[in-house]
């Protein structure tokens, strides 16, 4: 089942088992977001400059910014989504700058900040809002 087809489900109906729908989706796209974040550290580890740096940071073309955009209605005015959708999206920013200190031939830099700069800090913020939001908007 596709996070839209869940999304949709859920908005038409938020018996348990939509919701429990709605968190299946949410856990195939984190895992799908974690492994996105594990190409970018091995796109770094391996000096691959052939990074699409713009696409890179349209968070919302990833399967986790589809999955947060197809939201069914009555979740999409929560202030979690909205903090987990900002830090989506400065995750997005953060390693477009790593994609481009790769480009520039700046290796170091890119280890350090994918390692220790803006890329695992606002990962690891995204991760805390994303229970938050998880125990406060989508607690069955």
């Amino acid at each position: 089942m596709t996070a839209n087809m869940t999304a949709t489900a859920a908005n038409q109906n938020t018996t348990p088992a939509a919701l429990l729908g709605l968190h299946v989706a949410l856990q195939s796209a984190l895992k799908a977001h974690g492994a996105w974040k594990q190409r970018m550290v091995r796109a770094v580890a391996n000096k691959n400059t052939h990074i699409a740096i713009d696409e890179l940071r349209m968070a919302e073309v990833s399967e986790f910014g589809r999955f947060l955009m197809d939201l069914p209605l009555a979740l999409q005015s929560s202030e979690n989504l909205a903090e987990v959708r900002r830090l989506h999206a400065d995750l997005h920013v953060a390693a477009a700058e790593v994609a481009f200190l790769v480009k520039q031939g700046k290796h170091a830099e890119a280890r350090a900040a994918i390692s220790n700069g803006a890329f695992p800090q606002i990962s690891g913020a995204l991760n805390q809002a994303l229970v938050r939001w998880q125990v406060r908007d989508l607690a069955a």
